[in-house]
């Protein structure tokens, strides 16, 4: 059941980064379009956009951490020839990355709870502004579970090189 359970939310957190960002790059056209084309801006687009990319950029990072598919630094690790001192490096970077998530989850927490109680909406659309600092602190969250299963996977498996699954 829990397997099911995570292959669904898998699927959701998919679509909702493939949505997000056909809906935030089809919004900016538009927005360009709009004003280029037509001479007649469309001051929304300011908006609303961004908040359908960034919330496509963060989901989708953890789409990428699920297989551990995410952009690495190789110079220093090729460098190295021992197995082992590249097993350390792997796990460190896994660490900064769970210390990295804890503070976009707490300090986004507190972000998204100050622009709450200020009760902050966006100047054309009043959209509530915590809604969209929402993603910080959820993004935060599953990076750092992702994180936490690249760790157990790193020991369970014996990863002795990055990519290898």
């Amino acid at each position: 059941m829990w397997k099911s359970l995570l292959q669904g939310y898998e699927k959701v957190e998919d679509i909702i980064t493939c949505v997000a960002m056909v809906c935030g790059v089809g919004i900016m056209f538009v927005g360009v379009v709009s004003r280029y084309v037509f001479n007649h801006p469309l001051t929304f687009v300011d908006e609303i956009g961004p908040i359908f990319i960034v919330w496509s950029t963060l989901i989708g990072y953890s789409v990428a951490m699920r297989n551990d598919d995410h952009i690495k630094m190789d110079v220093l690790y090729e460098a190295i020839k021992s197995p082992r001192v590249k097993r350390m490096f792997i796990l460190f970077s896994y660490v900064c990355g769970i210390l990295f998530s804890l503070f976009m989850a707490i300090y986004g927490y507190s972000s998204m709870a100050m622009q709450f109680e200020m009760g902050r909406v966006t100047p054309i659309l009043e959209f509530p502004v915590w809604i969209a600092y929402l993603i910080i602190p959820y993004s935060g969250i599953v990076l750092v579970v992702r994180y936490i299963s690249l760790i157990v996977r790193f020991f369970h498996h014996g990863k002795q090189e990055r990519g290898d699954q």
